[in-house]
């Protein structure tokens, strides 16, 4: 019976050990992983300096392309003096003919 006894104090403290190394392997995996998120926004940090010295170098004569110049218009607004070329009455003029009518 001490025998048994023995072997499976042995086999627990083997366990217990195994569990031990395998929570360090964890530890270091997620302190490997904190450092690594760390560096990448580390990095990023450093473009986004770079980035920032660059347009500060830019020059303010150059041209800047602004939404005016690029002609944009507004697909939903109609196009001036061509609003009745061509187009049939509404149906709230033809409405209004008929009640004067």
């Amino acid at each position: 019976m001490r025998l048994k006894f023995a072997k499976i104090q042995t086999s627990k403290k083997k366990k217990l050990e195994e569990l031990a190394v395998l929570s360090k392997r964890i530890e270091s995996v997620v302190v490997r992983s904190k450092a690594a998120d760390e560096e990448e926004v580390d990095r990023l940090k450093v473009v986004v300096a770079e980035l920032d010295k660059e347009i500060e170098r830019m020059s303010p004569l150059e041209p800047r392309i602004r939404l005016e110049e690029l002609r944009l218009i507004d697909p939903t607004e109609s196009k001036k003096g061509k609003e009745n070329v061509g187009a049939s009455k509404s149906e709230d003029a033809q409405t209004s003919e008929l009640l004067s009518a």
